[in-house]
């Protein structure tokens, strides 16, 4: 059924104005969470990192946030929990899901408790 808009343009304006106002404030969102990503992310540009895998040494070149905008979806962008790291090898974390190889350099030549953490997520989910 298709509404009358001849005499209903008053609400039809309305509804148009509310999806307006919603597409601002997630602007606006998305805008606020790029500002605020260096500040709330484990990675830091030029960070030293290990690859448990295969032991290679990295540093951050990059942080991003991974998120819907790029495939049209302003609404899902919900990604202040996920950030990832773009490495001088040209590997990323977000290609690898939750478990990714890569570990804070101190913690590997450390051994600390994220160490073996990582090792023990890496094997059973890696």
């Amino acid at each position: 059924m298709w509404i009358d808009e001849s005499k209903h343009k008053d609400i039809l304006d309305k509804v148009d104005d509310y999806g307006n106002r919603i597409k601002r404030l997630a602007i606006e969102r998305r805008k606020y969470m790029d500002s605020v990503m260096e500040e709330v992310s484990p990675y830091k540009i030029g960070d030293e990192y290990v690859n448990v895998k295969t032991r290679e040494r990295v540093k951050v070149l990059e942080i991003y946030r991974r998120s819907s905008v790029g495939h049209g979806d302003i609404f899902k962008d919900n990604s202040i929990s996920d950030i990832h790291a773009r490495f001088d090898n040209g590997d990323n974390t977000s290609r690898y899901g939750y478990y990714d190889p890569y570990i804070k350099a101190s913690d590997y030549d450390n051994k600390t408790k994220e160490y073996y953490e990582k090792i023990e997520n890496y094997m059973r989910f890696g």
